[in-house]
């Protein structure tokens, strides 16, 4: 969970960070002082490039990363269930009716996967308009 808190501050600066790079173009392109001007735009410019591949890659994993926790809560949830479903008096089964491991196990992949989705993205958007807000009340 810590590593995924700390992937999503990371996608929101890397994400958030060509708003300044693009702002520093811009004021060196305007410049009078030609000496070293097209070198500093070049260089920003693939600076911008590869934090655009930095973002990317980071947001690679951070999607991997909460694929992997959805499907351990998944898995932690119905160990859970089925454990306390073994431990359960026969009459409760005798009172209902269908198949109650099939019940349980649809109903925590719903579960993991309509919970975690959105809480991840949810962060990810706040942080990261938290950080492009910041960026551009700072634009000269």
């Amino acid at each position: 969970v810590v590593i995924i808190v700390i992937l999503i501050i990371v996608a929101a600066i890397l994400g958030a960070v060509p708003i300044k790079l693009i702002e520093s173009i811009v004021n060196i392109a305007v410049q009078r002082d030609e000496v070293n001007r097209i070198k500093t735009v070049v260089l920003l410019g693939s600076l911008y490039i590869l934090t655009f591949i930095a973002w990317s890659i980071v947001r690679y994993h951070l999607k991997h990363l909460s694929d992997k926790l959805e499907v351990w809560i998944g898995h932690f949830i119905r160990t859970r269930l089925f454990n306390h479903l073994t431990n359960v008096k026969p009459k409760f089964f005798n009172k209902r009716s269908g198949d109650i491991v099939a019940d349980v196990i649809k109903d925590t992949e719903v579960t993991t996967t309509q919970f975690l989705q959105p809480v991840v993205f949810i962060a990810d958007s706040i942080v990261q308009f938290a950080i492009g807000l910041w960026l551009m009340l700072t634009i000269d």
